[in-house]
């Protein structure tokens, strides 16, 4: 039998999950989402709209990843199925809008 401090078959070290408090978990959150919005403000003001929009769709990422990391959840298959819509048809109305545009340029 092996020492239980041994590494796995793979060669890499033992993972160690990061612990916080619920006051650090709470400013980390105020601090990212404040970075968040300031770094969208400054994008909106230098670019058009629908460029930028299917970026925001990054923040449906972000809430799973922190779901995950903080809070040890994970989302169910109906919120995945939705998340997927959501984007799906925010991509879709993206593409459409940048080939029409397309169209109109080159007559």
């Amino acid at each position: 039998m092996g020492d239980a401090r041994q590494h796995d078959r793979c060669g890499s070290a033992p993972s160690a999950q990061l612990k916080l408090t619920a006051a650090q978990k709470g400013a980390a959150l105020v601090v990212f989402g404040i970075l968040g919005h300031l770094l969208m403000i400054r994008a909106f003001a230098t670019a058009p709209a629908s460029d930028i929009a299917p970026y925001g769709y990054a923040g449906l990422l972000f809430a799973i990843i922190f779901g995950l990391t903080l809070y040890d959840e994970s989302p169910d298959l109906i919120t995945l199925l939705g998340a997927f819509v959501i984007v799906g048809v925010g991509l879709y109305v993206w593409s459409r809008e940048r080939l029409t545009q397309a169209q109109k340029t080159h007559g």
